[in-house]
């Protein structure tokens, strides 16, 4: 989310065509791009969020592209007129427009699917599988679990998470699916649908559900499970959550990080360092940089409105946003946990 312009619009719109490019030479007949469902810079407040291209006004695709690559002033000044949060989604929209471009130059079926927040699986390979590293919520719940952030930015509105068992069945389906006649350019959401939104738990709601759960393992005392759902409750109000956000994230983050670079230079004056201390002081860095995750998920965690699409993906029919979340936070606790076993297993053979 974070990173400058250009080095967005290299990594994803020059990347892309060059990948386009050689699927063209290899002979391909498709070419699938897989991009964010947030190059809609915004929620609708009237309708579900369509599956097209994305208006850009006035800006010109390529011109945008250009100008992101080079010195991005202009394509900066329009990343904010149309109201996109951050430079991943805007990169995206215009990576949509070229690449489809560049298909339709080299006789490729361009085709798009898009995705909304990815989670763990539902059902496959397995329940609640989310790969070796966590990504987007579950990193969220990690974090909470291990206290590494307080709060985020909380609402009511449901919350536009996918199982990513049903992303990449979207995925295959649309680079081996059959083209309907006229359609050389398709665009399709990997997100929950319109009618089924409600399904899906409110941020707010899942993070209630996390503390429940830190709660009863154990995790967490009663006193500070009640705390923290105090404060989650308070963080769905925007003014305040930037105040919490400061008071509770940031600061604390950035103390123990001063803290830890004065220390760190102390053991190094006296020879005193080990691996624990060295797991220590990065584990100290690694929390400063996610910082400013809360702040940079608000958009999509409380939004204006409720982030609404059309798509032709539906929920089974067993759908449960409870048993859902219990599966996002068991693949946290276990990522937290397999974190911790490696560094007690570091600390161990450092001692022989």
């Amino acid at each position: 989310f974070d990173q400058p312009l250009q080095a967005a619009a290299l990594a994803i719109v020059s990347a892309s065509l060059q990948v386009a490019q050689l699927a063209a030479r290899w002979g391909a007949k498709r070419f699938v791009f897989v991009s964010t469902a947030f190059v809609h810079a915004v929620p609708s407040t009237v309708d579900a969020l369509q599956e097209q291209l994305v208006e850009l006004r006035d800006f010109d695709p390529m011109e945008l592209y250009r100008d992101a690559v080079s010195h991005g002033g202009w394509a900066e000044k329009a990343m904010l007129e149309l109201g996109f949060p951050n430079t991943y989604t805007f990169a995206k929209a215009i990576a949509e427009h070229l690449v489809l471009r560049a298909c339709e130059a080299d006789q490729l079926d361009g085709c798009v699917v898009r995705p909304s927040i990815v989670c763990p699986a539902w059902a496959a390979p397995c329940a609640g599988w989310a790969g070796a590293k966590p990504s987007t919520i579950v990193a969220a719940v990690a974090l909470l679990a291990s206290r590494g952030l307080r709060v985020f930015c909380n609402s009511r509105f449901p919350y536009p998470v996918v199982p990513v068992d049903f992303v990449a069945g979207a995925i295959v389906e649309a680079a081996a699916g059959a083209s309907r006649a006229g359609d050389s350019q398709r665009i399709s959401h990997a997100a929950v649908d319109a009618s089924q939104a409600d399904w899906m738990l409110s941020f707010s709601r899942s993070t209630e559900i996390l503390y429940q759960v830190l709660a009863l393992r154990g995790d967490i005392s009663l006193p500070e499970a009640g705390l923290l759902l105090r404060v989650t409750r308070w963080s769905e109000n925007r003014a305040a959550f930037r105040r919490l956000d400061f008071v509770v994230n940031r600061l604390p983050n950035l103390a123990l990080s001063v803290l830890c670079t004065i220390c760190d230079i102390l053991v190094r004056l006296f020879g005193l360092e080990s691996v624990g201390w060295k797991d220590s002081c990065k584990k100290v860095q690694t929390l400063t940089k996610y910082s400013f995750l809360p702040m940079a998920y608000a958009p999509f965690s409380s939004p204006c409105s409720a982030w609404r699409f059309r798509s032709k993906l539906r929920l089974p029919e067993d759908w449960s946003g409870e048993e859902y979340m219990l599966m996002i936070i068991q693949a946290a606790l276990d990522f937290v946990r397999g974190v911790s076993d490696r560094r007690s297993s570091r600390e161990a053979a450092s001692a022989f």
